[in-house]
């Protein structure tokens, strides 16, 4: 399962500050730093952005080294208690989204 100290730790080894985390998420750095300390509870969609951000940004020191990304793959994503149906909505959402680009390509 990935928590929001697995998203802290994931940043950190990107070398991505929170001012940019937060920009790329379009909210504030000191939400970020309040999810960081568990002080805040963000929304499931919020948690989202910021995954998507860090599954796509590479660092110029990473390139040598793989990513952290792997631990979406082999984690189920439930930074904090979401229901089946959430999850399952998201995963159906994302399977659609990757049919779609596929039908464009042809």
């Amino acid at each position: 399962m990935l928590t929001l100290e697995d998203i802290k730790k994931w940043r950190k080894s990107l070398e991505i500050t929170q001012k940019e985390l937060s920009k790329a998420a379009g909210i504030s750095q000191s939400m970020i730093s309040k999810m960081e300390k568990k002080n805040a509870n963000p929304s499931y969609n919020l948690v989202l952005k910021i995954v998507e951000f860090l599954e796509k940004y590479e660092s110029p020191k990473e390139k040598t080294k793989k990513a952290p990304r792997a631990v979406l793959k082999t984690k189920v994503f439930t930074p904090l208690p979401f229901s089946q149906r959430d999850m399952n909505q998201y995963y159906q959402f994302k399977s659609a989204q990757r049919k779609i680009k596929r039908q464009e390509q042809c």
